[in-house]
């Protein structure tokens, strides 16, 4: 497995992809959930400031199985 923050084509609808089948099969959501988490990352990818925010992608065998996202970090 590995960590990696480089953000590539492809990636943010990945995710967007990997919600909406995760909390579909886990607490029943349907297709109206993974239209809120398109918006929420869709205006992440759209402002991304390497300065200021952050995606780490966890990757196994070529293939994201996880993620984390930190928006609007304070710069000091």
């Amino acid at each position: 497995m590995i960590i990696r923050t480089d953000i590539r084509p492809g990636d943010i609808g990945y995710l967007i992809y990997l919600h909406g089948v995760l909390y579909a099969r886990e607490y029943g959501l349907d297709y109206s959930f993974e239209g809120y988490v398109a918006t929420g990352l869709g205006e992440f990818a759209k402002s991304y400031d390497e300065r200021r925010d952050r995606l780490w992608l966890a990757e196994d065998g070529g293939r994201i199985v996880g993620s984390i996202a930190i928006v609007g970090g304070k710069i000091e």
